[in-house]
């Protein structure tokens, strides 16, 4: 927690030009598009754009909205609210326009008043854009740490604060600090921050510290609109963590309503703005999906003063747009525009990302990169302007194509789609001990050389010659690149200033949005402090954070490979692992009856379950492992073909210094040489493991009686193709089939309000049904209603998506379903492709 320092040494004055740096004009307006534009083929073709800064939220606003005000509260969060999942099923009822069985359904829901449980909050419009409530959470601390739930099936619930559907969400000057434990049931804290769908949000000098797991950060923003997240910092503390997840949709690039309401109109697409600025992320060793920041399908985003360092195996930052390479219903979606700023900012130890599709495009400009490895592993339909950056300390590859993630992230062209060009203007790159190459060429998929453009930048230190250039796969120096590519012809190497292009024309780099070029000397770097900015709150955060990272530490610990006092009488090696994860772990080839040892320290006596982690691909064969000597648990097969942990068993060690070992036993089935890629044990408290245990268990039995139930659902599932289905009752209008193969749909295009269209099913089985349409690519909109045989029509619902027409009691035999068309425009365009008949008298 040593990164707090700063924040107690600012001056009075700094402190005012921070506050008066809050006030500031309000975000530009939701640009919101409903339906989605959509083409014909995928086109990444960026449209115009300009680009409209976006600056903090002044929340909360004088509307007048019912608020929620919870301040200075201490939660120990240990479970999910009964009471809210009841409710969000019966939102979920009422968003499908079913019955529901609790009339309250659709009504405002708020359960915070048990310290124990997680915050819930659901507002009574089924969208923020119709909410008229406010949340403000102040001054409180969030001890999370769940011990009851389904742990093996992701739920946002299990967050300290959910939040769905509010018109304003403030947080601010609270503490949060997760207990998880590496070996805890899958996904038991998914965030400690939810926001789905809310108008506008505000999280502001709050402190995260610990482990997150299932999404991918401790602040998470779906589908909002005008959103900041500034001044606050997220502590990895050297676990598997997330950072802040900012993003459109249920998915990366995916739109549509977060919580399956049946109007999309309701949604804010594209989501955003969004300004991130003044945060400290840092610490986190885990190989989980969860980037410090990371940011997709939001318009405009500025990422401004913030430092990012050493965060695992992931991203530091990952940002860009996923829009482009979607589908609504049958059709694309266009480029929609979008442009996104990183400027000012400072990443180390790991890799700065763009994803795919930029839309209008990013620039990434001022910032420090210290041994960063850039990463952009596609582009579709927008430029990376990479200006005026300083790259300290590289000794790796600074931009790679070499990624290999070809099957599903990326469209189908490749690591780099049509449309996208890599710009890297006016930077300047400072050599480390050991130069890789500048740029990689990638694969014959993925060829990198052609969306590159270069120049004006400087090589600082090095000759023409270390600073190597490969270019599939040949290296070469950087006057041969020059040759080859037609790029930096006018970069400098040595120990030349970028303000030697001080008077280059800046009309030479066009930068989108009507953003101003410049050359010459920069800012790289932070340009204020980062991090929470309260010292009352630096001081509570870290007697909280020191006092939960105390208890994990004694209780779950990792004694290492390559500690020192190691014995071995295998062959073996240190291998480092990659610079965001630091240490090592050791290589060893193996005969039985070897023996690999090491010492470590235990900080408390107890009783402790042991694993060991295997790294790699491994033919170990069998080991026993020692303690002081003494066999713990049976003899285990080490063979693996992934990173794994390998349980041994339950032992009792004494506080202070013990000797680990592994013995070799036999080589595994099969023979060969035995090989282990071994990094250390893992001790976690014994009675932690049996709990934990019997937690998963519990929960997998409720996930398989939620399996057969879905089962036998699905048996009694009645599914019908509209465009095989005989009209038993024409309409007044026109209705006729139309497209080919898995496309074709019914088209019916009903003459006025009133007009109605037939058909008739078979029903095999008596029982209770919600009857379903689901629609394609569908635009045009109105309402509708079902009539099952001479019943009474049943509740009136939107025109699109799928479409839940209620429920019938319907007998086995021949039944008449009657579709009414009941407002919107004349000879509107319905395009209905599915019926089903979902059973819910289901008994379990």
């Amino acid at each position: 927690m040593t990164q707090f320092a700063h924040c107690l040494n600012l001056t009075l004055l700094a402190c005012a030009v921070a506050l008066l740096a809050t006030v500031a004009l309000a975000s530009p307006p939701i640009e919101r598009e409903w339906p989605p534009a959509t083409i014909e083929k995928l086109d990444p073709t960026p449209r115009p754009v300009k680009w409209v800064e976006p600056t903090p939220e002044q929340l909360p606003s004088e509307e007048q909205l019912d608020t929620i005000t919870v301040k200075g509260k201490q939660f120990k969060i240990t479970r999910v609210n009964a009471a809210a999942d009841d409710h969000g099923y019966q939102r979920y009822l009422v968003a499908q326009g079913r019955a529901a069985k609790d009339s309250k359904g659709a009504e405002a829901f708020a359960a915070y008043e048990k310290t124990n449980e997680a915050l819930s909050f659901v507002g009574s419009g089924l969208a923020g854009v119709n909410s008229k409530e406010r949340l403000i959470i102040e001054d409180c601390t969030f001890i999370i740490d769940f011990q009851e739930g389904n742990f093996g099936k992701f739920t946002p619930r299990r967050s300290a604060i959910y939040v769905e559907g509010y018109k304003e969400v403030i947080v601010r000057n609270c503490v949060f600090i997760s207990k998880s434990a590496p070996t805890d049931p899958l996904r038991k804290t998914t965030a400690s921050i939810y926001a789905a769908d809310c108008l506008k949000v505000l999280v502001e000098n709050c402190y995260f510290a610990g482990r997150t797991i299932g999404w991918r950060g401790h602040v998470n923003v779906w589908g909002c609109g005008p959103t900041t997240i500034r001044n606050i910092e997220i502590d990895g503390q050297g676990r598997s963590a997330g950072g802040i997840w900012v993003a459109t949709g249920v998915g990366e690039g995916k739109i549509g309503f977060p919580h399956d309401n049946n109007d999309p109109k309701l949604t804010i697409y594209p989501a955003g703005p969004l300004l991130v600025e003044n945060c400290l992320i840092h610490n986190q060793k885990g190989k989980e999906n969860s980037d410090g920041i990371y940011v997709q399908s939001i318009r405009p985003y500025l990422i401004r003063n913030c430092k990012v360092e050493s965060w695992g195996e992931d991203s530091l930052i990952d940002v860009g747009f996923r829009d482009t390479s979607k589908k609504w219903g049958e059709r694309f979606l266009p480029n929609h525009g979008g442009l996104g700023m990183v400027e000012n900012c400072e990443f180390a130890n790991g890799w700065v990302k763009d994803s795919v599709g930029m839309g209008g495009g990013l620039i990434f400009r001022n910032n420090l990169l210290k041994n960063a490895w850039f990463f952009p592993y596609a582009f579709d339909g927008g430029n990376w302007y990479v200006i005026s950056n300083r790259f300290d300390a590289m000794s790796r590859v600074i931009v790679s194509g070499k990624n290999g993630q070809l099957n599903g992230w990326t469209p189908g062209e490749g690591m780099f789609a049509k449309g996208g060009k890599m710009m890297l203007f006016n930077n300047e790159f400072i050599a480390g001990k050991n130069v890789a190459a500048m740029y990689v060429a990638g694969s014959k998929q993925a060829p990198i050389t052609e969306v590159i453009s270069a120049d004006y930048n400087v090589f600082s230190g090095k000759d023409d010659t270390t600073w190597a250039i490969e270019h599939d796969g040949t290296k070469m120096s950087l006057a041969q690149w020059r040759e080859k590519t037609g790029n930096d012809k006018h970069t400098l190497t040595g120990e030349t200033s970028v303000a030697s292009f001080a008077d280059v024309d800046a009309g030479l780099v066009k930068l989108p949005g009507g953003v101003e070029m410049k050359f010459g000397p920069f800012k790289a770097g932070l340009t204020g402090p980062v991090g929470v900015t309260t010292p009352g709150l630096v001081d509570k955060a870290q007697k909280f954070s020191d006092a939960a990272d105390a208890e994990y530490r004694q209780n779950n610990f990792t004694v290492e490979a390559e500690e020192n006092g190691a014995e071995s009488t295998m062959t073996g090696r240190v291998e480092k692992r990659p610079w965001a994860s630091g240490g090592g772990y050791m290589i060893l080839e193996v005969q039985p009856g070897q023996v690999h040892s090491f010492k470590g320290t235990v900080e408390k006596a107890n009783k402790y379950m042991v694993w060991s982690k295997v790294v790699n691909k491994s033919n170990a064969g069998q080991y026993q492992l020692l303690v002081d000597g003494q066999p713990v648990g049976g003899v285990k097969d080490f063979k693996s073909d992934k990173p794994t942990a390998i349980m041994h068993s339950e032992v009792e060690l004494t506080a202070g210094e013990h000797t680990f070992a592994l013995k070799a036993i036999e080589p595994s089935e099969g023979g060969g040489k035995m090989f282990l890629e071994f990094d250390g044990l893992v001790l976690r408290d014994a009675e932690s493991v049996v709990e934990d245990s019997a937690r998963a268990k519990a929960s997998a039995a409720r996930a398989a009686a939620e399996k057969a139930a879905k089962a036998r659902i699905e048996a009694r599932k009645i599914k019908h193709d509209l465009s095989e289905i005989a009209i038993a009752k024409p309409s007044a209008g026109h209705a006729a089939v139309y497209g080919a193969d898995k496309n074709r749909y019914l088209l019916w295009m009903p003459k006025e309000a009133g007009d109605e269209l037939g058909i008739d099913i078979e029903v095999p089985e008596a029982g209770t049904y919600d009857v379903a349409v689901a629609t394609t690519a569908q635009q045009d909109t109105g309402k509708m209603a079902l009539r099952v045989d001479e019943d009474e029509p049943g509740q009136e619902v939107p025109i699109g998506g799928t479409m839940h027409l209620g429920e019938s009691k319907l007998s086995a035999g021949k039944h008449r379903l009657t579709f009414i068309y009941l407002e919107g425009k004349p000879e509107i365009k319905i395009r209905m492709k599915r019926l089903e008949l979902v059973p819910t008298d289901d008994e379990q």
